[in-house]
């Protein structure tokens, strides 16, 4: 049996009947504070929706802005998806784009991009609002809104950053969401977790990351033969580093190499000899992290990101001991990414985020990792499901799930939805 059967058989009393697709746009389009659009290349169903939001959701009253949505409509009488990203949402624009969850559930499907991202920044950039719990307020306020349009019967899911944002809307309004999966996310104690360095240096031990470490290592200690490769390769892009001059970014770069090597789930096999040309070593390096990661106008995009992470998330940092000597710069801290007026580090998310996990409301929670993300050394979920793919990435999902843990699976969701 298809594995996406599975799922489906749960919602087979569901059977989807002709939508009146647009019946349900001008009903959305009815909603006080809403734009809609439809998006290009798709048939009725799938909208761009513009909510008005309080910047301020303690002041209602004060600064608004639009935050953006796609919704993808197939029935009323449907289960609703609610994916929380974490970042800007343009993705889901592409008529190709399909969510996992809300095609295995032929469900509806609602993707909210955060705010500060994407096309739902605010005119005035003031990171006082930028928060865990205002971003809840906003999914809840998108929840109630459209809850007269779809119902009442939703899941709520996230990836990374999106399933904190999931879990922060779940601290807030348990009963929002019927389940919520989360991918990918870790369940972090301060700003600094060292179980991402105990892992790194586990999976160094591997025969694949022994191959891995010597590779950095023989980079790092040779830059000279990169740099040029690196010079062709910023001369022929037109990237612009801002204030990072080229062997800066080569280094934060090389440093960077193992954690999204795993994080992204990349070959052994691609990882270059110490014999090979340099083309081919930095040719690899690019594969795994690009110079244009470290372009100031990608850092701007981020820069939201690295505020909430150095903020409330918590993130992760590089051990350059082994390399010293070697490192142009004194100090290689991602903190250098965040905006200049990011506050002190704000423990409260992380500490609700822990006494959630301890509650009843948390037994509706999955979290699925893959075993070697970098993200999945922390995996503190208290009485909530786990899910671990064997030898996964970041990019795991539930496709990638045993048929045990399918089986598993198909059962808390028949369970928590009704």
């Amino acid at each position: 049996m298809h594995r996406g059967k599975l799922i489906l058989l749960i919602f087979l009393v569901q059977n989807i009947l002709c939508s009146n697709a647009q019946g349900i746009k001008e009903k959305l389009a009815s909603i006080p504070g809403i734009t809609i659009s439809d998006v290009p290349g798709m048939q009725p169903g799938r909208y761009e929706i513009f909510i008005e939001q309080p910047l301020d959701h303690n002041n209602p009253s004060g600064g608004k802005f639009k935050q953006r949505l796609v919704i993808d409509f197939k029935s009323e009488d449907s289960l609703t998806v609610m994916d929380t990203d974490g970042y800007g949402i343009s993705y889901s624009l592409d008529p190709a784009y399909q969510n996992e969850l809300a095609a295995l559930l032929n469900a509806n499907l609602a993707i909210i991009e955060h705010r500060f991202f994407g096309g739902s920044v605010p005119d005035s950039l003031d990171y006082t609002f930028l928060t865990t719990a205002q971003a809840a307020e906003d999914v809840h306020y998108i929840r109630t809104l459209l809850s007269p349009v779809f119902g009442n019967n939703w899941i709520s899911t996230g990836i990374s950053k999106g399933g904190q944002a999931a879990l922060a809307h779940k601290i807030r309004y348990p009963e929002d969401a019927s389940f919520t999966i989360v991918y990918g996310t870790a369940v972090k104690k301060s700003l600094f977790e060292t179980k991402i360095d105990s892992m790194l240096d586990e999976l160094s031990k591997t025969e694949c990351g022994s191959r891995l470490a010597l590779y950095q290592d023989y980079i790092m200690r040779h830059k000279h033969e990169l740099l040029p490769e690196m010079n062709d390769f910023i001369r022929k892009s037109g990237i612009n580093f801002g204030k990072l001059d080229h062997e800066t970014v080569l280094d934060y770069m090389i440093l960077e190499l193992p954690f999204s090597f795993w994080q992204g789930g990349h070959d052994c096999t691609r990882i270059p000899l110490l014999t090979d040309d340099p083309f081919s070593k930095f040719k690899f390096l690019t594969s795994v992290i690009s110079p244009a990661f470290y372009s100031a106008k990608t850092l701007k995009r981020l820069e939201p990101s690295f505020y909430m992470s150095y903020h409330e998330l918590g993130f992760y940092e590089y051990n350059t001991k082994k390399f010293k000597g070697f490192l142009k710069q004194k100090t290689y801290s991602n903190r250098n990414f965040a905006p200049d007026k990011l506050k002190s580090f704000d423990r409260t998310y992380l500490e609700k985020l822990s006494a959630f996990l301890k509650t009843d409301s948390a037994k509706s929670v999955i979290f699925i990792y893959g075993e070697h993300d970098p993200w999945a050394s922390m995996q503190e979920t208290g009485i909530a499901h786990k899910l671990v793919v064997k030898n996964g990435s970041h990019k795991s999902r539930i496709a990638d799930l045993s048929q045990q843990q399918l089986e598993y699976l198909n059962r808390l969701l028949k369970q928590a939805i009704k």
